[in-house]
């Protein structure tokens, strides 16, 4: 075989070489989605109560003018504590 026919073969054999492994290492196919801004279409409300876990009702059975008070409604107190102060006059 003439030496310029042996060089076209092997070109053509290199060039069916590299097409077969292109071919077989190529990435799978995935599926493609062309994506838009729209409007929201659905939205949800709910309603629903809050509740404490427990309420204290304090009274006192002594008449009398408050002049202070220490605490607000909600605070956390200890035992003990001064939660309102009444006028001595």
């Amino acid at each position: 075989m003439p030496r310029r026919t042996t060089i076209v073969v092997a070109t053509l054999a290199l060039a069916l070489v590299a097409a077969a492994a292109a071919w077989l290492t190529r990435p799978p196919a995935a599926a493609a989605l062309t994506l838009q801004s729209a409007p929201l279409l659905r939205t949800l409300q709910f309603s629903g109560r809050v509740e404490a876990r427990s309420r204290v009702e304090a009274g006192s059975t002594l008449t009398g003018r408050v002049a202070a008070v220490e605490v607000r409604e909600g605070d956390a107190v200890r035992a003990g504590q001064v939660l309102l102060r009444l006028d001595d006059a």
